[in-house]
């Protein structure tokens, strides 16, 4: 073999050691910005899983796009709430206030359906959209999404402007 040969693959092997190395301290937090920021605290005793954390923390935009939803452009008054149930995983509540149009091609968009008259909840629905009775009027739209079957989206909204609730989890690995 001739050196030519023996000296690429020592430098080929230099540079992937080099990139995994790299790719380890990126993944551990060592990177060079000084701009992070530590997350803002929230109001609930519960502490987000690590998939809630690595989707945004507790950004509303960030939680919803990491189930496939988009925040509608008219939404006001947005807020996430991580939760904690022993069944669920990286579980959120999202709320906003939104035009009730807007609302529904927010479900259709994310692949969930259109939405339909949702006359009666389970206890464990409601206390997801963190309410105790179905509100008068309301509409719901839920499913698995389409690309992640384990992660859960139900939306639930009323009035118009449309006071919207969205639950959101992802079903533990079996």
């Amino acid at each position: 073999m001739s050196s030519t040969t023996t000296r690429g693959r020592g430098t080929a092997r230099a540079v992937t050691t080099g990139v995994a190395l790299a790719a380890v301290l990126l993944a551990a937090g060592c990177g060079t910005s000084d701009d992070r920021t530590p997350p803002a605290a929230t109001t609930s005793a519960a502490t987000p899983s690590a998939d809630a954390t690595s989707a945004g923390t507790d950004d509303p935009a960030s939680v919803l796009t990491s189930y496939g939803l988009e925040l509608p452009a008219g939404a006001a008054d947005v807020q996430a709430e991580p939760r904690t149930d022993d069944t669920m995983t990286d579980a959120w509540l999202v709320t906003f206030s939104a035009p009730t149009d807007e609302v529904e091609a927010m479900c259709v968009d994310a692949g969930i359906g259109a939405p339909r008259v949702s006359l009666s909840l389970t206890a464990d629905e409601l206390a997801s959209y963190g309410l105790d009775a179905v509100p008068q009027d309301a509409w719901a739209c839920e499913a698995s999404r389409p690309s992640d079957m384990r992660q859960q989206i139900r939306v639930l909204f009323d009035g118009e402007p449309a006071t919207v609730r969205v639950a959101l989890y992802t079903m533990p690995e079996r």
